[in-house]
């Protein structure tokens, strides 16, 4: 392929320099492995409130970065988007986690510039293909505010809802999920694991530690792991919480205590020097993608022990940690006998699972080969 062709655009309303969820950790990670390789890389993402939320840690000079005003109407991004995609000079363009304004009109783009277009599944509920409009709940209570959404909706309907049909690629995460975006909208995908570069830290001798690693939305269900801190008494262990907010929602209900700790939001560094200590994880999410805990907590050599999440049945059959059929007394249980005694050989296997599936280099690898395929 030529070398011209070389060169991508990424889209996506976060990215790792404000955000350390799943999603723009894993556009980071693929973006900054394909500038090592050669590809010229571009990226339109939302402009944060002010510039002391970016961490410019994880800015790249050789990488052009265009941020997005929003508006609270869904049609005026719509333009806003189109009028920034020309500002770039990329040959393909890849969208992940916006199903909404960014993806319908990237494909109007694209389709008119003879321009590719791969679009990646973040989470289960993206392959429903359902998107939602810009909410505005303050405003949404009074005439002016239902007009808004009404708008919102229409815009979602004509432009957004139907360009899932015109991409031409969708990558997906895992089996199931291929399966089930060809159940709700009978289109074909392709499986792209996520990945992981591990990043070798001073090795700490693993201590008493079970972490839970999220941000408060209601999906990840965070008062389930304040619960099970409240009730489990575990002599010489010590329960920490990890994302955003998880700090404030521990102080309002009072929780914290000498065996629970909440640390709020974390850089992506901290937050792995964390999994390095730590003996067990605990996911209490009602759904995900996939989750980037797990795979960092098996890189990390951390027992895994989920509520209700189990992607492509890793947990229940192939026996990388332990799924307790969103049942919380089993949590409970199980969470106990961990404690007591970790299942090394089950920790072993799933290191050794996650290094061969979850590779940064071959799986860029594939994605090379998936995208300069494209006719």
């Amino acid at each position: 392929m030529e070398n011209f062709k070389k060169k991508i655009c990424f889209l996506l309303p976060g990215w790792a320099t404000k955000q350390t969820g799943g999603a723009e950790w894993q556009c980071y990670l693929i973006s900054e492995e394909l500038v090592k390789r050669g590809w010229k890389v571009e990226v339109i993402t939302d402009k944060p409130k002010n510039d002391n939320l970016i961490n410019k840690k994880y800015l790249n000079e050789s990488i052009k970065y265009i941020y997005l005003k929003r508006s609270f109407l869904d049609v005026i991004t719509f333009i806003k988007v189109i009028k920034l995609l020309k500002k770039t000079k990329s040959y393909f363009y890849y969208i992940r986690t916006d199903a909404r304004v960014m993806r319908g009109a990237c494909v109007r783009y694209c389709r008119l510039l003879d321009k590719k277009i791969v679009y990646a599944i973040a989470h289960d509920d993206d392959t429903l293909n359902i998107p939602v409009p810009a909410h505005h709940s303050k405003r949404h209570k009074t005439t002016i505010g239902k007009m808004l959404k009404i708008i919102n909706t229409i815009t979602i309907e004509l432009l957004v809802r139907k360009s899932i049909y015109k991409v031409d690629y969708i990558l997906c995460q895992t089996v199931n999920q291929i399966k089930a975006l060809k159940r709700n909208t009978g289109l074909k995908s392709i499986l792209l694991k996520n990945s992981f570069k591990l990043i070798n830290l001073k090795a700490e001798r693993k201590k008493n530690i079970i972490l839970w690693v999220g941000n408060v939305r209601l999906l990840k269900r965070y008062d389930i792991f304040l619960k099970l801190t409240q009730e489990l008494d575990l002599k010489g262990w010590k329960f920490v919480a990890i994302g955003r907010d998880t700090d404030l929602v521990a102080k309002v209900n009072n929780q914290e205590n000498t065996n629970f700790k909440a640390l709020g939001q974390l850089s992506y560094d901290e937050t792995l020097s964390w999994f390095n200590k730590a003996k067990i994880l605990i996911n209490t999410s009602n759904s995900e993608g996939f989750s980037n805990t797990f795979i960092q907590a098996w890189f990390y050599k951390v027992f895994v022990i989920s509520l209700h999440f189990d992607p492509d049945y890793l947990l229940s059959r192939k026996g990388l940690g332990v799924y307790c059929k969103n049942d919380f007394k089993t949590l409970k249980k199980e969470t106990e006998k961990a404690a007591k005694s970790i299942d090394e050989e089950l920790v072993e296997k799933a290191y050794f699972y996650a290094t061969k599936n979850f590779d940064l280099k071959r799986n860029v690898d594939k994605f090379e080969n998936i995208i300069l395929s494209i006719r």
